[in-house]
């Protein structure tokens, strides 16, 4: 009973570590401390916090008068979010429709141009206004005709976001201005976002829901196998439960090492199920080998299984342990730690609290 609640305390409290971990990566931790490249990644974290945002626009009508409402919906949207350098550069839109009624080419109803004059009002705005333009700071393609005749295959801007060094608050953006560029796309209007903030943190945005698909699966699979090749649904039961115990603990020691979730992190963590497997199945099969009462089947399965998983964990452990002296801090941290932490908990929850739990709810054998 003590060593159920022992790894039940140690369960939950790994728990309460994963659910404050934080996504992202410490760019500086890829190379190695005495780079140039290291100095440099500090310090752009430090005193770098200006970085242009690019929103685009594509495969719409834009002579359409409800498209272009959308669109500066859409830009108003992005503008407003609170990681936006404010006032936003103009927006080439709202610049065409100021630019029009004085070229002669008059607004409609809802304060945008009617769809006859969208075009030769575009096209007279390039012409006409180059300081606008370049003002607006857009950036557009033409279909079949180029810019002399073409529409407009997409269009986009710019705008300026501060305050996202932070892993937390670079992933918090990429997020919100994702979920911004999705409502216009299902409201008809093609958008998407991209820039230094999304080539870093895009990633990470759903990275936990799959991370926690990519388990769900793998645990699946060790129950199915288990039950094909055991055929007994209580003991397979048992070890997947012993696995994902073993899975939490990881990740809950892990974010008490201020690691966070990130590609190299969840790989390790899906990866441990498929190692625990081996460890907490030769225990498992040694059990259901055997036959008398519950301790003496308990016995027989940790003198066929103690000696070779302790020498499996010792291997593995002299076999990884000159990767501690990597001289990029992300390999240290990020492989080495996860894999003698992984085996630890492997070796201990196969013999420890495995036994325990097949003691007490194991299916019973015959003498």
């Amino acid at each position: 009973a003590a060593i159920v609640v022992a790894f039940g305390a140690l369960t939950c409290a790994a728990v309460v570590a994963v659910s404050g971990m934080e996504p992202g990566l410490i760019l500086s931790e890829l190379v190695p401390e005495t780079d140039i490249t290291s100095a440099y990644l500090r310090a752009e974290g430090d005193f770098f916090s200006f970085f242009p945002v690019t929103v685009a626009t594509m495969d719409v009508d834009y002579a359409d008068e409800r498209v272009q409402l959308r669109i500066l919906r859409l830009h108003a949207e992005t503008a407003s979010l609170e990681e936006v350098v404010r006032p936003p550069p103009p927006f080439w839109l709202a610049t065409l429709l100021s630019f029009s009624p004085g070229a002669g080419f008059p607004l409609g109803d809802q304060g945008v141009l009617p769809r006859e004059a969208f075009y030769p009002a575009f096209r007279a705005w390039l012409r006409e206004d180059p300081t606008g333009v370049a003002e607006a700071q857009g950036n557009f393609g033409f279909g079949p005709g180029g810019r002399a005749a073409g529409e407009l295959a997409y269009a986009e801007w710019t705008l300026y976001a501060h305050g996202v060094q932070e892993p937390a608050a670079c992933i918090a953006f990429v997020g919100e201005m994702a979920e911004t560029c999705e409502g216009a796309v299902a409201d008809g209007v093609g958008a998407y976002a991209l820039g230094l903030p999304f080539y870093r943190c895009e990633r990470y945005v759903k990275l936990r829901m799959w991370c926690l698909r990519g388990v769900a699966v793998a645990l699946g699979v060790v129950f199915g196998v288990t039950v094909l090749f055991v055929g007994t649904l209580r003991e397979a039961a048992i070890m997947v439960a012993t696995l994902a115990a073993n899975l939490v603990q990881l990740a809950g020691i892990l974010a008490y090492a201020g690691m966070k979730v990130n590609g190299a992190l969840v790989m390790a963590i899906v990866a441990s199920i498929g190692c625990a497997s081996e460890y907490a199945g030769h225990f498992t099969m040694a059990f259901l080998q055997a036959r008398g009462s519950g301790p003496q089947r308990i016995r027989f399965a940790y003198e066929r299984s103690f000696h070779p998983l302790l020498d499996s964990a010792v291997s593995t452990v002299l076999g990884i342990a000159m990767i501690a002296f990597a001289a990029f801090p992300f390999v240290v941290k990020y492989f080495f730690v996860p894999m003698v932490v992984l085996t630890i908990l492997n070796f201990a929850n196969a013999v420890l609290l495995l036994p325990v739990l097949l003691r007490l709810m194991g299916a019973p054998r015959p003498a």
